[in-house]
């Protein structure tokens, strides 16, 4: 087992060989390089594109909901209407 001793945060001394060493830390993930700006700009807008079509969906939904409880109720007041109907009878 070799000794280590610290340099910096990313590279460790190794005491027996005297040569410096690259160490990974645990819970971080390290990127190679940053990303550019064209790479910024993509992601902005994947999550700008993301974003919005949430918003139109959540919209849609909420402006189509009269027309689907005017439905669940037309079902609802036939199948209460059939049961009496057949409980009648």
């Amino acid at each position: 087992m070799t000794q280590l001793s610290s340099i910096d945060n990313n590279k460790v001394k190794n005491t027996k060989t005297g040569k410096a060493e690259k160490k990974e830390k645990e819970g971080q993930m390290l990127w190679a390089y940053p990303p550019t700006r064209r790479q910024m700009a993509a992601t902005a807008a994947g999550v700008a594109v993301g974003v919005t079509m949430i918003a139109v969906g959540a919209y849609l939904s909420f402006a189509n909901i009269a027309p689907q409880q005017a439905r669940t109720k037309a079902r609802s007041d036939f199948v209460k209407q059939r049961l009496r109907k057949f409980l009648d009878d």
